[in-house]
């Protein structure tokens, strides 16, 4: 199992970002990885105890076309719109726009979901 405590946060961003933009992509790729390989990273994340990469989380709520395979990996990973939620407020401050379009973002992919 891969310690993610260990991995240098600069590598983790940038697998990050590489695991977003191949789960975003899952329904016009052939490389595109499905949900439920990003949701068991981030289960095993959690189950470590290790931070989060919330501000790149929350960045991926803004992608409008296909997010709905990071909405259904979010879900699988424990993290529901009340947990999302609550990264936006732990991101962005109480005056920051992009607070409040992100909760608007968030809210509507909810809906889409329920």
């Amino acid at each position: 199992m891969l310690n993610w405590q260990h991995i240098p946060q600069d590598k983790l961003t940038d697998g990050w970002n590489f695991l977003i933009s191949r789960t975003l992509h899952t329904a016009s790729k052939e490389d595109a990885l499905p949900p439920d390989i990003l949701a068991g990273i981030l289960q095993s994340m959690q189950q470590q105890h290790t931070a989060l990469p919330e501000a790149l989380i929350v960045a991926s709520l803004d992608y409008q076309d296909e997010i709905h395979s990071l909405m259904t990996a979010y879900r699988m990973a424990w993290l529901d719109c009340n947990k999302l939620n609550a990264m936006i407020d732990k991101v962005y401050p109480p005056e920051d726009t992009r607070r409040t379009n992100a909760r608007i973002k968030l809210a509507q992919q909810c809906a889409d979901l329920d």
